[in-house]
C-alpha cells in the first residue's frame, strides 16, 4: 500500500504567545480533493502554509510521500517541483503577460515543461489573452492566471487559500470548475481552504475537514 500524498502529525504553530494550531492530523491520498472549511483566524491559512513547506510547525511532522519534510534544508526545491499554490492576493506580476508568467515558473521549474501551455490554459478561456499585461485584465481574467499558474510547474499538489472569497457565487462557481478542469487535466491533487459553507455541496470533494480555535474534524 502506497504512502499517502500528504499526511500532518500531531502538527501544531503558534506565533509567539498565540496558539494557532493544536495537534492537527491529517493525512491525504493522492488524487484526494480536500475542503478545509472554518471561519476567518481559524488557522486555515497555517495549515495550508504548513502543508505546502512554506512554514515549519512548532511542533509535528508533515510527510509528502512518506518522506519527513520537517526539519529539511531543500524546502524550496520540494516546493518548486511538487506543489502549486493559489494565493488569496493572486501574487502575479502584473506588468508582465500570462504566458510570461507561467513561463517563469516553468522555467524556474528545469528540465521539459510538464503541460503545455494550451493545456493548462485551454480549460480557462484565456488564449486569446497570452500576450495582454496582467494588469489590463479583469479580476476573473487574473484569477484564471493565476490558477494556471499553480499548475504550471506540474505540482502533485495543489493548495488553494480562499480562491473565490471575493466572488459572487455565479463567479465562485466557475473558479471551482476552472480549478477541477486543470487538476483532471494534470493529475494534481486539491486542498482548498475557505470559509464560504456553499462550497461543501460540490461533488469533486472526497472530504470537507473542518478547523475551528485551531483544531481539526471531519465532516
Amino acid at each position: 500500500m502506497s504512502a499517502p500524498l500528504l499526511e500532518l502529525k500531531g502538527v501544531a504553530h503558534s506565533f509567539g504567545s498565540h496558539q494557532v494550531l493544536l495537534e492537527v492530523s491529517l493525512s491525504i491520498a493522492e488524487g484526494e480533493h480536500i475542503l478545509i472549511q472554518g471561519p476567518s483566524g481559524s488557522g486555515k491559512t497555517t495549515l495550508l502554509n504548513i502543508a505546502g513547506a512554506l512554514l515549519e510547525p512548532s511542533n509535528g511532522q508533515v510527510l509528502f510521500s512518506g518522506e519527513l519534510l520537517t526539519g529539511r534544508g531543500d524546502l524550496a526545491a520540494h516546493r518548486l517541483h511538487h506543489v502549486g499554490f493559489v494565493f488569496q492576493d493572486f501574487h502575479l506580476l502584473e506588468s508582465l503577460s500570462p504566458r510570461q508568467n507561467l513561463d517563469i515558473v516553468r522555467c524556474a521549474r528545469g528540465g521539459t515543461p510538464a503541460h503545455t501551455l494550451d493545456a493548462l490554459l485551454a480549460p480557462l478561456g484565456l488564449e486569446d489573452r497570452l500576450d495582454i499585461p496582467v494588469r489590463r485584465l479583469s479580476r476573473g481574467e487574473r484569477q484564471r492566471v493565476a490558477l494556471a499558474r499553480a499548475f504550471a510547474n506540474g505540482p502533485r499538489l495543489v493548495l488553494a487559500d480562499e480562491p473565490t472569497a471575493s466572488l459572487d457565487p455565479r463567479h465562485a462557481s466557475a473558479t471551482l470548475d476552472h480549478l477541477f478542469a486543470l487538476s483532471e487535466a494534470t493529475g494534481a491533487t486539491v486542498v482548498m481552504a475557505s470559509h464560504d459553507g456553499k462550497l461543501a455541496d460540490r461533488a469533486n470533494w472526497a472530504r470537507r475537514v473542518h478547523v475551528e480555535a485551531g483544531r481539526l474534524s471531519e465532516g
